[in-house]
């Protein structure tokens, strides 16, 4: 967060305030929905098992990316594999207007 902070020339509290107005999350939220977004991808268009998802998005191990999946839409690892349907239950909000 501290690095992200100073290569924008922000505070790391003035990212957080923005980014909670802004987009409704916190910026580890962010981060969380992007890698996420990412791991859901991944077995859908790649052979890659689910450890291997999971190192790519920059989890230690395919059991934390399992857990992560699950609790905000339901859905095992397998299922997300096997659908057709884009993961949409929960996307990022849309930026507000200036």
């Amino acid at each position: 967060m501290a690095a992200l902070a100073g290569e924008l020339g922000v505070t790391e509290r003035s990212l957080q305030r923005t980014l909670q107005a802004k987009l409704g999350m916190s910026p580890r939220d962010l981060i969380t929905e992007i890698r996420l977004q990412r791991a859901i991808h991944l077995p859908r268009t790649t052979g890659l098992t689910v450890d291997a998802v999971a190192t790519r998005v920059g989890y230690l191990n395919g059991g934390t990316l399992r857990t992560l999946i699950r609790r905000p839409r339901g859905l095992s690892v397998g299922e997300v594999r096997g659908s057709g349907s884009p993961w949409l239950s929960a996307p990022l909000p849309a930026p507000s207007p200036d």
